[in-house]
């Protein structure tokens, strides 16, 4: 039987490899000429900080909405992010990603 604390070594490899493939997935995903122009911006950057825990990544949606005419409101996606990435931290630091 694993001991508690070689058990939580092996959930946090699982937490960790599962949150990997989630960047590489997001990654990936282009925005769509609708998303791009529907796009709550404060919304979006809170999700890549608290669900990701990644780096802002406006500049890569610019890029992809440049081709529709579309400029994030940069502003609005990095106060979002803020928060998110507080919240990310937060978790992380309390250890609730691997209860």
């Amino acid at each position: 039987m694993a001991t508690g604390s070689s058990w939580r070594a092996r959930v946090r490899a699982g937490t960790t490899s599962l949150a990997a493939a989630a960047l590489l997935l997001a990654g990936c995903a282009a925005m769509t000429e609708q998303a791009c122009r529907g796009a709550n911006w404060q919304a979006l950057g809170e999700r890549d900080g608290n669900v990701y825990g990644s780096q802002p990544r406006v500049q890569q949606y610019a890029e992809q909405c440049r081709a529709y005419g579309v400029t994030p409101a940069e502003s609005e996606y990095m106060a979002g992010w803020t928060y998110g990435i507080a919240e990310f931290n937060r978790r992380v630091s309390a250890g609730e990603c691997c209860r």
